[in-house]
């Protein structure tokens, strides 16, 4: 059973990342939602200091399944997460408003659609690879 806890961090230690109950939200990633076993699991959301942010579910400390990442610089992806990586359908909007709408492997354009600004086609995804129009 999942536990509201108020707030997580995020810290490096000795290369590895890890979750503590005190941090600070300036030098640390910031967590708020449901935990299990001292880690996020089910629904929350991720703060950085550098103000991108995380919002959707979380299996054992990672993203997992639907979620939204936004980053600060206004690029913005909705879609599926697993094992804390894009992996699966979703939609990806450059800061300049293009728009990549497919699936993902291991963070990457997989097999899907590149639209312009203004709604034309750029380009379409196979296996990975850019074949524009």
């Amino acid at each position: 059973m999942c536990k509201i806890k108020e707030v997580l961090f995020l810290k490096e230690v000795n290369g590895v990342d890890e979750w503590f109950e005190d941090g600070s939200q300036e030098t640390n990633v910031k967590y708020i939602g449901e935990i299990k076993n001292g880690v996020p699991n089910g629904t929350g959301t991720n703060t950085w200091p550098s103000g991108d942010k995380y919002e959707g579910n979380f299996k054992d400390g990672k993203y997992n399944g639907q979620g939204t990442y936004t980053w600060s610089d206004g690029r913005k992806y909705e879609g599926e997460f697993k094992d804390g990586e894009r992996n699966g359908h979703g939609t990806f909007t450059s800061f300049e408003g293009d728009n990549y709408v497919g699936e993902f492997k291991d963070e990457k354009f997989w097999n899907g659609t590149t639209y312009e600004i203004d709604g034309n086609i750029f380009g379409n995804w196979v296996n990975g690879k850019l074949i524009k129009q």
